[in-house]
C-alpha cells in the first residue's frame, strides 16, 4: 500500500506543477522477465517468468516531452539455493518508476528513461518472510496507436536496471479536449467594381474640293475631340482621306492614273496634318497623337460617280487608337 501511495504522490506532484498539454492514465498487462541479479541474491536455479501488471499516471507536451509515474507488480521468481542453503524462495517484484518520456504526443515510437524504486519480498519453505528494496534506473520503448479522439493502445517493454522487466500490450486515456475542427470559409468573392466608362472618339471632319482647309464646323467638332483627349488622354490616330475623279468616268491612260493616285495620297496626308496642327494649337499634347497618315485613294467612303457620292471622300477621321488595337 505504501508504494501505491507514493507513486501516486509522484504523479499528482506532476500533474499539478504541469500547464499545457495533456494529462493521461493508463494500465497494462503481460510478461515479465526476472533476474535475482538484481537483487544480489546468490542463487543455484530459478523461475523468472510471470504474469505482470501495472498502472501509470503521466503528462505529456506539444513538443513530445513528458514525464509519467508508474506503478508495476512484475510477478514472482521461485530461487533455488538461496545464501548457501537448498531452501526455495519466492521473491516477489513491484517497481514504482518516474521517468521522462518522448514520443508520446503522436502516433508512433515512443520511449523514457528515469528511476525506479525496486520493492521485493521474499518468503521461503521455513515460513520466513522479509522485505528489501533498491534505488536503480529503468527505462521503457513502445508503439503508440489511437482509437478515436481519447483512447490510445500501446504496446511496450519496460525495464529495470538490465535484468528484470515486462513485456506488456496496455490502454491509455487521455483527459485533453478534442481540438475543434477550424472550417475554413472563402472569403466572399468581391464583386467586380464597375469599369470605368471612356467614351469613343471616332469624329470625321469635312473638306471641299482639292482642299485641306478647316471650316468652321469641322474647327466645332474637333473642339469635342480637344475637351476629350485633355480629359481622358490619348492616344489617337488621325486618317485623311481624298479620292478624286479628274478622268470624269472615263478611263485614265496608266501615267495620269499613277499621278492622280499620287496627288489623293498627298492631299488626304494634308487634311490629317491640319488636323493634327489644329489639336496640338488647342492645347493637345503631341504625344497624344499616335499616328498621322493618308490613305489617299486606297480606302473610299463613295464611289465618286455623282457629287453626292464623291463628298464623303473628303475627310478625316479622328479616332482612338486603343479601339484600333
Amino acid at each position: 500500500m505504501k508504494k501505491i501511495v507514493l507513486a501516486t504522490a509522484i504523479a499528482s506532484a506532476i500533474t499539478s506543477a504541469a500547464h499545457a498539454g495533456d494529462l493521461y492514465v493508463g494500465g497494462g498487462l503481460g510478461v515479465s522477465f526476472l533476474d535475482p541479479k538484481v537483487v544480489n541474491l546468490d542463487y543455484e536455479d530459478s523461475h523468472n517468468r510471470d504474469f505482470a501488471g501495472g498502472v501509470t499516471v503521466g503528462y505529456v507536451w506539444d513538443n513530445g516531452f513528458g514525464v509519467e509515474a508508474a506503478y508495476s507488480w512484475l510477478g514472482t521468481a521461485d530461487v533455488d539455493g538461496v545464501r548457501g542453503n537448498h531452501d526455495q524462495v519466492d521473491v516477489d517484484y513491484e517497481t514504482a518508476t518516474l521517468m521522462v518520456t518522448y514520443g508520446l504526443h503522436r502516433d508512433g515510437i515512443y520511449g523514457g528513461v528515469g528511476g525506479s524504486r525496486l520493492y521485493t519480498d521474499f518468503s521461503d519453505t521455513k515460513a520466513r518472510h522479509f522485505q528489501d528494496h533498491q534505488e536503480t534506473w529503468a527505462w521503457m520503448v513502445g508503439y503508440q496507436q489511437s482509437f478515436g479522439d481519447h483512447l490510445k493502445g500501446r504496446v511496450f517493454y519496460r525495464g529495470v536496471d538490465t535484468d528484470a522487466g515486462y513485456f506488456g500490450v496496455g490502454a491509455t486515456w487521455y483527459f485533453g479536449k478534442k481540438e475543434k475542427k477550424v472550417v475554413e470559409v472563402a472569403p466572399p468573392i468581391p464583386e467586380p467594381m464597375p469599369k470605368k466608362v471612356v467614351p469613343v472618339v471616332n469624329v470625321s471632319v469635312m473638306f471641299d474640293y482639292n482642299d485641306n482647309s478647316l471650316s468652321g464646323v469641322a474647327k466645332e467638332h474637333l473642339d469635342h475631340v480637344v475637351a476629350h483627349v485633355k480629359k481622358y488622354g490619348g492616344p489617337i490616330v488621325i486618317t485623311g482621306y481624298a479620292s478624286r475623279d479628274y478622268c470624269m468616268g472615263h478611263k485614265c491612260s496608266k501615267e495620269l492614273d499613277e499621278r492622280i493616285q499620287e496627288n489623293d495620297y498627298e492631299l488626304s496626308l494634308r487634311r490629317a496634318q491640319a488636323v493634327a496642327g489644329y489639336l496640338v494649337s488647342h492645347g493637345v499634347d503631341k504625344d497624344a497623337i499616335e499616328m498621322v497618315t493618308g490613305y489617299g485613294q486606297t480606302t473610299k467612303f463613295g464611289d465618286n460617280k455623282t457629287e453626292e457620292t464623291r463628298k464623303p471622300n473628303r475627310r478625316a477621321v479622328v479616332e482612338d487608337y486603343k479601339e484600333k488595337k
